[in-house]
């Protein structure tokens, strides 16, 4: 990805050369002031098609402009060529990219089967069809499962309830991460997987009790006390139960004599 705030700085000090405010480079580009302050300050990028203009009016080549002759300056130049770019390559300039661009790699890589890296996906993600995030997703191996909370919001309630089941089994903080995004009925679902262990991890029950419905916790804690645990056991739970589920509980599960 290119360094946004060594660009910034670069165009700031090319348009003070050149003597104008950012108003002026804002009209002559036919951008808002607010636009040429965002690109100064690293917030953002020009769009692409704009880069050619930019450099005339600001008397630079495009490599001083971007630092050398980088990975994404390589790219740069293909798209305003009209060369077609690789995902890969995509996902390193992605923020300058019009969204059709974007969509044709992601249509070309699906045709030639190009492998497209976790990382990619990410960075290209608010770009990308549905059906096309869910596909590649899909594919991802366990070592990808922990960066897939960033896909998330992008992906189908579900193929993301396919993920989620998939890293229940290899990794509990992703699991945890993608929670806010599942649906009750996963959730449900997957608390149960837990809950019906031979052994259940109550801290991670705990963990995954914020995103759970009064009821489903109900459920969740008969399943728990079926299974022959006590109060005592079970209250890493508690804070999560309402009091009247909380007295209920303990009524089901205290013996005389037990405190």
């Amino acid at each position: 990805m290119f360094d946004t705030m060594q660009v910034g700085r670069r165009i700031r000090t090319a348009r003070i050369e050149k003597n104008m405010t950012q108003m002026e480079l804002a009209d002559r580009m036919g951008v808002s002031y607010q636009a040429v302050s965002n690109w100064e300050r690293g917030n953002s990028m020009p769009d692409i098609g704009k880069l050619p203009e930019l450099c005339e009016l600001l008397g630079v080549t495009f490599e001083t402009l971007v630092g050398g002759r980088s990975e994404e300056a390589k790219t740069v130049e293909k798209v305003l060529e009209g060369e077609p770019v690789t995902v890969r390559e995509a996902a390193r300039v992605a923020p300058m990219l019009p969204p059709q661009t974007v969509r044709e790699s992601a249509r070309q890589a699906q045709e030639t089967g190009e492998e497209v890296d976790i990382g990619s996906l990410v960075a290209l993600a608010p770009f990308l069809d549905q059906g096309y995030l869910d596909s590649m997703a899909e594919q991802l191996g366990e070592n990808d499962i922990k960066q897939v909370q960033a896909l998330a919001p992008f992906l189908s309630a579900q193929t993301l309830g396919k993920l989620a089941r998939k890293a229940l089994d290899t990794d509990f903080a992703s699991f945890i991460a993608m929670a806010p995004f599942l649906e009750q009925a996963d959730l449900d679902e997957l608390a149960g997987t837990l809950a019906d262990q031979e052994q259940p991890d109550l801290k991670q029950l705990a963990g995954l009790a914020p995103f759970l419905g009064e009821e489903s916790l109900e459920k969740l804690m008969d399943r728990l006390q079926a299974q022959g645990l006590t109060w005592k056991q079970l209250l890493p739970l508690a804070p999560f139960l309402s009091q009247g589920s909380l007295i209920s509980l303990l009524r089901k599960t205290s013996t005389p004599g037990e405190e």
